[in-house]
C-alpha cells in the first residue's frame, strides 16, 4: 500500500497526525468564534466619561453647581473662582445623565469636579460643573456608568491631571470553548504607564464599557471598567509617540494561554503515546512466534 505521506506508516502516526489536525482546527475556530473584552484598572486625576443608553443616575451629596459667567468677576472669592459662580448652597444632587452626555470627572486639590463638556438635548449648561469636598465625595461612593471613557489625557508639560499608574487584561470567551468551560480565559495583560492614555475600541470606535469610579486614600480616581465583548482592542497614547499603540492579542497569545487547549495537547500526547507503545508491543509478539 502507498501512503500519501511517507512518515505515515503504523496507527501511531495516523493517530498522530489526525491529532494535530483537530487541535489545528480546535484552534482556528477558538479564534475564529472568540469574542474579546477588556478590563482596565486605573488610578488617575482625570477621567473622561461619554454616557450611552440606560441608567446613569449619579447621587452628589453637598454639591456645589459651578455656572460660567460671561465676564469674569475678579473680586469673586466663592468656592468656584472667578469664572464661574456658585448656584445656590451647597446640596443634594440627583443627575441622571442623558444618553451622549460628555463629561469630565477629575480631582483638584481635595476636591472632586465633574464638568460637563457636551451636553446634547440636555438642559445642561456646558462648562458648568459639579463640585464635592473630599467628605462629601467618599460619601457619595462608588459612581457607576455605562458609556465610552478615556482614562488618562495627552501628556504636556504643566499637566496637573493625569493617569497615574494601572493595569489591564484581554479577555477571550468563544462558542467552540464554551461547549467545555463557560468562562473566559485571560490571553493578554499589561501595565499602564504613568501619564499615558487609555481607551478601549470595538471595530476602531469607541466600545461600550461598564464601569465605576471610587474615592482613593490619596484622593485620587480609582477607575475599574470592562468593555462589551466584540473585536475590541486597547488603544494606548503616550508621550513622545507620533501614533498609539494598538493592543489587540492574536492567535498566538489564544493558544499559549488557553487551558483548554493545552490540556487536549497533553492529552492527545499521551493517547499518541500509548498508541505507538501499544503498536510496538503487537509487531513484536508475531515476530516473535515466528522466530519459534
Amino acid at each position: 500500500m502507498t501512503w500519501p505521506l511517507g512518515f505515515i506508516r503504523g496507527p501511531a502516526q495516523v493517530f498522530f497526525v489526525s491529532a494535530m489536525f483537530f487541535l489545528a482546527t480546535f484552534l482556528v475556530l477558538t479564534v475564529a468564534t472568540a469574542n474579546r473584552s477588556f478590563l482596565i484598572e486605573a488610578h488617575t486625576t482625570t477621567l473622561d466619561v461619554v454616557f450611552g443608553e440606560g441608567q446613569n443616575v449619579w447621587r452628589l451629596p453637598e454639591a456645589t453647581v459651578c455656572i460660567p459667567l460671561d465676564v469674569p468677576d475678579f473680586a469673586s472669592k466663592g468656592p468656584c473662582g472667578i469664572a464661574f459662580e456658585a448656584k445656590g448652597e451647597p446640596s443634594e444632587a440627583i443627575i441622571s445623565w442623558a444618553e451622549n452626555t460628555k463629561i469630565n470627572v477629575s480631582t483638584q486639590s481635595d476636591a472632586l469636579q465633574i464638568t460637563v463638556l457636551e451636553a446634547p438635548g440636555s438642559d445642561m449648561i456646558e462648562r458648568s460643573y459639579f463640585l464635592l469636598s473630599a467628605k462629601s465625595w467618599k460619601s457619595a461612593g462608588a459612581l457607576t456608568f455605562r458609556a465610552s471613557v478615556i482614562v488618562g489625557q495627552d501628556l504636556q508639560s504643566g499637566s496637573r491631571n493625569l493617569l497615574l499608574n494601572g493595569r489591564w487584561e484581554a479577555r477571550e470567551a468563544g462558542l467552540v470553548t464554551s461547549f467545555f468551560r463557560n468562562v473566559t480565559e485571560v490571553v493578554k495583560q499589561g501595565t499602564l504607564p504613568a501619564g499615558s492614555k487609555a481607551t478601549v475600541l470595538i471595530d476602531g470606535n469607541p466600545a461600550r464599557v461598564y464601569g465605576h469610579f471610587t474615592q482613593s486614600e490619596d484622593n485620587t480616581l480609582y477607575v475599574n471598567v470592562v468593555s462589551q465583548l466584540g473585536n475590541t482592542a486597547l488603544q494606548l497614547n503616550s508621550f513622545g509617540l507620533d501614533e498609539p499603540i494598538l493592543i489587540e492579542p492574536d492567535w498566538v497569545d489564544s493558544a499559549i494561554s488557553s487551558p483548554l487547549l493545552l490540556a487536549l495537547a497533553v492529552f492527545f500526547s499521551i493517547l499518541a503515546s500509548a498508541s505507538q507503545v501499544f503498536s510496538d508491543t503487537s509487531s513484536i509478539t508475531p515476530r516473535k512466534e515466528a522466530e519459534e
